[in-house]
């Protein structure tokens, strides 16, 4: 069996140049990506799954973007703050405040 050492073999042939700029494309890579921006039928959708969840205190599970990494909450909606744009989150451990604009999911549980 041919034993491959991948990227070692190549690596006598760079300049420390070229090295640094591979390390800094492979952070860019792990890095979580930004959600897109949500179409007009994904957004009445979410609204719909969180009026619904909210009127009827059901669980609800929201995946939200916050500070550049993703975050998934399960629990109960308190309050709607229109006006702030926020979301009184509770879950088991504690309540969270959520922009409204951050939410890119929102699935009931059943």
């Amino acid at each position: 069996m041919v034993k491959d050492r991948g990227m070692k073999k190549w690596t006598a042939m760079m300049l420390p140049e070229h090295i640094h700029k591979l390390q800094e494309w492979e952070e860019h890579l792990s890095q979580p990506q930004r959600p897109v921006d949500l179409m007009v039928w994904e957004l009445e959708d979410l609204q719909q799954n969180i009026h619904t969840a909210y009127t009827s205190q059901l669980p609800i599970s929201l995946t939200v973007f916050q500070q550049n990494q993703w975050q998934t909450y399960t629990g109960l909606i308190n309050k709607i703050y229109v006006e702030k744009a926020l979301l009184s989150f509770s879950t088991d451990e504690t309540i969270h405040m959520i922009n409204l604009s951050t939410i890119q999911r929102a699935e009931m549980d059943d």
